[in-house]
């Protein structure tokens, strides 16, 4: 079996005003998709994290860290998000060197910030 790769995968919003204003009723399906489809990925061992970030002014872009046999297939990850098939964000991977990572105990507050 080949060694995988790791990659970063960006998305940010096709119409900002989704997250400042709030999103439509079909951009708040296909983000329900979206969720659904990252989880999937996290639970069959493909990501290793994800979630939104945000700035001051409510703007904000989503990250994901995950691993893929090569470049080809971080492209098809990408475009298998139904966000980005159904045009509700837009999307981006880059190659991620893992350089630090630190030991983070089961009974770390930070594990109580994943949503459930």
């Amino acid at each position: 079996m080949s060694e995988k790769n790791l990659y970063l995968y960006k998305i940010e919003p096709t119409r900002p005003e989704m997250l400042t204003v709030g999103g439509t009723p079909e951009e708040d399906a296909i983000m329900g998709e979206h969720f659904a489809y990252l989880k999937a990925k996290t639970e069959d061992g493909t990501i290793f994290l994800a979630g939104p970030s945000f700035r001051a002014n409510g703007s904000g872009m989503g990250i994901t860290i995950f691993e893929a046999e090569d470049d080809a297939a971080a492209e098809a990850f990408m475009n298998g998000d139904p966000a980005v098939q159904k045009g509700v964000m837009q999307a981006e991977w880059l190659h991620f060197r893992l350089s630090l990572l630190g030991n983070i105990d089961p009974s770390h507050p930070i594990n109580d910030l994943r949503t459930k």
